[in-house]
């Protein structure tokens, strides 16, 4: 699989399939569906891809108005697998790059989102997401969850921008959407079921997911004396 099925496909395909579908008198260029970097046997100068055929195949090729062009390759950047990012990051660098033939598109988001992009592919070491292979141990306030991830995997799980993230884990920002860095470890309890005299040592986050518990109960199963068992579950 090379795309990820996320909403930025969705809405990559929303495009795509909008633009097979009309006849445009005003400047449009034309666009890869796959990308071009993708294929083993390119025509451009760089890494080969890993797609047996040709990019330039008629099914493949879409015209797209130089802002649709845009954000198709902005798109692109958050839907391929991880060791596709790379490429994506740099074709959308070239979007800049202009030429007699080529009207690009530029605006105050385009500038925006390429800083974004060349902080994220252009940084080495510990800052980048997709050079620094350190687990760390986020911590989500509300809900409880803890992710043993690194940052790119927690990026790419999340959507969360990698500056964001970068921040983070180097102690300049406290928390994100509500994720946090924390040294401590979940809390690991003795869940027993009566019923089916089952014994699960679970985080509290770990078994509402499982059991689909409410949180609410599981936190007053917990923390209040009173609170004996919940739906034949007990602490021992």
């Amino acid at each position: 699989m090379i795309f990820i099925d996320d909403k930025y496909t969705r809405i990559y395909y929303q495009i795509i399939d909008n633009a097979r579908n009309r006849n445009l008198s005003l400047y449009t260029e034309i666009h890869h569906v796959i990308p071009e970097c993708l294929f083993k046997n390119r025509y451009r100068k760089g890494s080969p891809g890993f797609i047996n055929g040709s990019a330039n195949d008629a099914a493949n090729l879409v015209k797209l108005t130089a802002r649709e062009h845009f954000i198709c390759h902005w798109l692109l950047t958050k839907m391929v697998m991880k060791d596709c990012v790379s490429k994506m990051h740099k074709a959308l660098m070239m979007m800049r790059s202009e030429s007699t033939n080529q009207q690009r598109y530029n605006t105050k988001i385009t500038a925006r989102i390429y800083a974004r992009i060349k902080e994220e592919n252009n940084h080495k070491g510990k800052n980048n997401p997709s050079f620094d292979t350190t687990l760390y141990n986020f911590y989500h306030s509300k809900s409880g969850a803890h992710e043993y991830l690194t940052q790119y995997d927690f990026y790419t799980k999340y959507s969360i921008p990698a500056c964001n993230i970068s921040l983070l884990v180097n102690g300049k920002q406290k928390s994100v959407k509500g994720w946090k860095i924390t040294d401590s470890p979940p809390i690991i309890y003795n869940f027993y079921h009566s019923g089916t005299n089952t014994l699960e040592k679970l985080s509290a986050y770990d078994f509402y997911k499982k059991y689909g518990i409410a949180r609410s109960d599981v936190w007053n199963l917990i923390n209040r004396h009173s609170c004996k068992s919940i739906y034949g579950w007990s602490l021992i």
